[in-house]
C-alpha cells in the first residue's frame, strides 16, 4: 500500500476514508506517514471537481 501527501488551501475535514479496494490511498497530513519522500514528479491528484493538486511526498 502506497500513500500520498496533498494538501488543498481549504481543509475542514481531517478524517480519514479508507477504501480498501485502492491501491493508493491520500492524506493531507505528512505525519500520518510512517514513511515518506520528497516527491519531484509533475502528477497531479484530481478531485471530483476537477481541481488538481500538487504531490508534495510519497510513503
Amino acid at each position: 500500500m502506497s500513500a500520498m501527501v496533498a494538501t488543498p488551501n481549504t481543509l475542514t475535514d481531517m478524517s480519514w476514508y479508507p477504501d480498501f479496494g485502492a491501491t493508493n490511498h491520500l492524506t493531507p497530513d505528512i505525519n500520518t506517514l510512517m514513511t515518506k519522500q520528497d516527491y519531484t514528479g509533475s502528477d497531479q491528484i484530481h478531485m471530483g471537481n476537477g481541481i488538481g493538486l500538487n504531490i508534495s511526498h510519497i510513503g
